[in-house]
């Protein structure tokens, strides 16, 4: 039986190669081309010496999405271009041809603290959300921080609570909180930042982007160097934000940020 003909057997090795008989398919065909060729290309473009070297076949096997070369070229991506869900991608890749897509299959990084509660992020995102009023710390006595038995560990608690709780959602004069920051030698360093994660201002589409839509990047040249500029820019941004989120596990490290906190309120409305 002629391979070319309608009843060429589609599980055959030879499937890829022969020509459609309606429209529907041969669009289809065409777009499957344009992405062979668009993630390929980009392969070589951006990994010219991997690509040069590498052994990988780069036909599509007839019952997955990507073919063995793309997966080298999306690993290479991940590790040294930003970070790609390959997960979700293999995922797509096992239910087949169907799945091929041409957009860029990318791991968010921003901080959707609004799908978490309290006590399921690390203590100190937990605590600049109580600090800038975006989560509310429930209703306790406050104690003080001064008493008597201040070495007690439920007495301390309930005066750091105390101390949130009358701290919670004042206004800051950001830009001198800013500056103050920059100035210091700590992770608080990185406060300015944390607080643009937790706001989504980064300015980043890493960082800031809305999980719930599609950033329209694809497999190009022009969109995957747009890509990595963007994730190097938000690479600095949170590993700033998580330093100092890891330095705020320790109980003196939070009373510091308190302290800082404290300081720079935002300054009084002008009388008329």
């Amino acid at each position: 039986m002629h391979l070319l003909t309608e009843g060429a057997d589609p599980a055959t090795p030879l499937a890829p190669y022969t020509l459609p008989h309606t429209v529907p398919d041969a669009i289809a065909r065409l777009r499957a081309l344009v992405t062979d060729i668009t993630i390929l290309g980009c392969y070589a473009h951006f990994f010219p010496t991997a690509w040069a070297a590498s052994t990988a076949d780069p036909t599509r096997p007839p019952d997955r999405a990507y073919s063995p070369a793309e997966w080298e070229f999306f690993r290479l991506v991940d590790r040294d271009l930003f970070a790609l869900s390959l997960d979700w991608l293999e995922e797509e890749d096992f239910q087949g041809p169907e799945n091929r897509a041409l957009d860029l299959p990318l791991q968010r990084g921003g901080l959707d603290w609004w799908e978490g509660s309290p006590g399921e992020l690390r203590d100190g995102w937990e605590l600049l959300l109580y600090l800038k009023g975006d989560w509310t710390l429930d209703a306790e006595d406050d104690a003080d921080e001064d008493a008597d038995d201040a070495d007690n560990e439920a007495a301390r608690a309930a005066a750091f609570a105390g101390r949130v709780r009358a701290l919670a959602g004042r206004p800051l004069d950001e830009p001198r909180l800013t500056a103050a920051c920059a100035a210091l030698d700590s992770p608080l360093r990185g406060l300015p930042a944390a607080l643009q994660m937790i706001d989504h201002t980064t300015g980043t589409a890493w960082l800031d982007a809305d999980p719930e839509q599609e950033m329209d990047l694809r497999w190009t040249i022009t969109d995957v160097t747009w890509m990595q500029t963007d994730y190097a820019e938000g690479r600095v941004i949170a590993d700033a934000a998580f330093r100092l989120i890891e330095w705020l596990d320790t109980p003196t490290h939070r009373r510091a940020l308190l302290d800082l906190w404290a300081a720079y309120p935002a300054p009084p409305e002008a009388a008329p």
